[in-house]
């Protein structure tokens, strides 16, 4: 999906026109895809860079066209963010991302398997745009 601006729009103005293309409703998931083929939400200032007013009235934008789809856009900039914090590798364009923290301690555990990897076991609830999502970040448990 093209991006729908002119050359110095401002950043507002290009989620507003991004937004046209989406579909309301029962569209969500869809509209969270076609979002992400945008660099409109990799725009969205982070946590902790002076712009949280900026941050919460875009993300306020996004849930006045769509809650459900607010929803979705909130959590897909939230993992941006917490991956931003760690130093990690940024998502290819057009990963769709969500963030999965919500639970009881040891709810989903992990174990490692020695080369580095870790195996995830567990049910997590409350997982927003799961058949959305690319990739997710969720929390769990290791046994130390």
């Amino acid at each position: 999906m093209a991006e729908h601006s002119a050359p110095g729009e401002s950043l507002p103005a290009r989620l507003k026109s991004a937004l046209s293309s989406v579909p309301v409703g029962p569209g969500a998931p869809e509209g969270l895809r076609l979002l992400t083929r945008t660099t409109v939400l990799d725009q969205i200032p982070l946590p902790g860079t002076g712009r949280t007013l900026e941050r919460w009235q875009l993300l306020a934008m996004v849930a006045e066209y769509d809650c459900s789809l607010g929803r979705l856009v909130e959590g897909h900039t939230d993992a941006l963010a917490i991956l931003s914090e760690l130093g990690g590798p940024m998502p290819v364009p057009g990963a769709v991302l969500g963030v999965w923290a919500a639970g009881q301690p040891g709810e989903v555990s992990a174990t490692p398997d020695g080369d580095g990897n870790l195996w995830l076991k567990g049910r997590r609830r409350w997982c927003s745009g799961a058949g959305t999502l690319t990739h997710a970040l969720v929390t769990a448990t290791l046994p130390d």
